[in-house]
């Protein structure tokens, strides 16, 4: 199996290709010690994702929320949920990922399969994620059915792409069907409200290092500040602050490893008024202090 390189856009997007139009869905394996910082940075894709353990024992963060996995489990990441990825052992984390576009699933925009079985799931704020850890009597389903999944899909024997889809949809009728308390049927994903989604995020890459408030963020989409909040938590799982803030943390890594300025220097850089604000937000998100980030970054390129 493959191991799949990352990057993000600078709206922490992922740009890596995953599928085709044809067949929206990518298998592929993730080594937490092949990417540059040692774990998988803050980001968030289109597709939803089902990440399996394989080893190492591994601590994913989506949308605020500390998930642990250790080998055999199996995360579900919901479609445009920020989340992140450390490793919590000796062992270096590796994990097979499943990505998934919902239309692979529900065909085309607004379809009864969409509107009723899709869409809700995409629109909860309530499921960011989900932990398959063998908790749960249908969990052990779930389980062998992804694994099918791999290994149908690296077979890619004759209507492989079939064979996928059957095992895609029985897996999310068993979500669903276990889950479903967390839907309201009633709520879908609204296109013209992720398009404005996006406006805000590239608003705020352009003036992350300002000093904004809340009614920037609300102007640019043209709603209420509350109304905003809402957006954000509907669509990215967390608050406008803590998107800008994370965006701040990842652009500051930039500049303790491409820079010798200080680390006041970099927090004003890059939008924080206190520099011990910026290296308590650092630590928290990135599970050490700028300054070590510093050290072993460096150390890294010189070995």
């Amino acid at each position: 199996m493959k191991f799949a390189f990352f990057d993000v856009d600078s709206c922490l997007r992922e740009t890596t290709h995953h599928g085709d139009t044809d067949l929206p869905v990518a298998v592929y394996l993730q080594q937490l010690d092949k990417n540059k910082e040692g774990f998988l940075i803050l980001h968030w894709h289109e597709e939803v994702q089902f990440v399996l353990c394989q080893q190492g024992d591994i601590l994913y963060t989506v949308s605020e929320q500390a998930y642990y996995l250790s080998p055999g489990d199996i995360l579900f990441i919901n479609s445009r949920c920020l989340h992140m990825a450390k490793p919590i052992s000796a062992t270096s984390g590796s994990y097979i990922c499943i990505d998934i576009h919902p239309r692979f699933l529900s065909g085309y925009s607004n379809s009864l399969i969409d509107r009723i079985y899709v869409a809700p799931v995409l629109a909860s704020k309530d499921f960011s994620a989900l932990l398959i850890d063998g908790s749960a009597p249908w969990h052990d389903q779930v389980k062998q059915l992804l694994k099918q999944l791999v290994t149908t899909f690296e077979s890619k024997n004759y209507a492989y792409e079939l064979q996928i889809l059957g095992l895609f949809i029985q897996v999310w009728t068993i979500l669903l069907e276990n889950e479903k308390g967390r839907f309201d049927s009633t709520i879908s994903v609204n296109p013209a409200e992720q398009a404005r989604m996006d406006r805000v995020l590239t608003f705020i890459q352009e003036h992350y290092m300002e000093d904004l408030t809340l009614k920037d963020f609300a102007r640019e989409l043209a709603v209420s500040e509350s109304e905003c909040c809402r957006i954000f938590r509907r669509n990215l799982g967390i608050s406008p602050f803590t998107y800008l803030n994370n965006l701040r943390i990842v652009k500051s890594t930039t500049l303790l490893t491409k820079t010798d300025m200080s680390m006041t220097e970099i927090s004003h850089q890059v939008g924080f008024n206190s520099g011990s604000y910026y290296s308590s937000r650092f630590k928290k998100t990135m599970n050490c202090s700028p300054l070590d980030y510093r050290k072993r970054h460096i150390k890294k390129t010189r070995t």
